[in-house]
């Protein structure tokens, strides 16, 4: 069963439930367009895009404590997975999740920001970060 994230307190909840993402790690990012090459009437391929396009990315967190989840983005409007150096484990200490208005000069524009750093500055963009529409997390098994 998935759980929606809609408010403040939905947001406190995961915190809560899975321990702010301390000491977890990034086990899987899985993103998708929405794009694929389709071909015409003239026989050439051309790229072409759901017509409600919605970038998605599933993201898979471990955690020692607290088990497995899946994190459903939808609308993803900028994200990066970073890791600094050769053989970097990207462990997290403590996660950061709030939702942001106005990040695109829109006053009705609320989107919700996760990074794995609690401590995510939103003007300087460093490390792994999903920027997006919604959001929806669920417990998985471990393979």
């Amino acid at each position: 069963m998935w759980n929606e994230i809609n408010t403040d307190e939905d947001i406190a909840y995961l915190m809560d439930t899975y321990g702010g993402f301390h000491e977890t790690c990034i086990v899987s990012l899985n993103y998708i367009s929405g794009n694929y090459m389709k071909k015409g009437k003239n026989g050439n391929i051309a790229i072409a895009m759901d017509e409600n396009i919605n970038h998605c990315i599933m993201l898979t967190v471990d955690s020692e404590w607290r088990g497995r989840i899946e994190l459903m983005f939808n609308g993803v409007k900028k994200f990066s997975c970073q890791c600094f150096e050769d053989c970097y484990m990207n462990y997290i200490l403590l996660a950061y999740l709030k939702f942001h208005d106005n990040l695109r000069g829109k006053a009705d524009d609320r989107l919700i920001v996760w990074a794995n750093d609690e401590d995510f500055d939103l003007l300087s963009l460093k490390g792994s970060y999903i920027i997006a529409d919604s959001l929806k997390w669920r417990y998985s098994e471990y393979d």
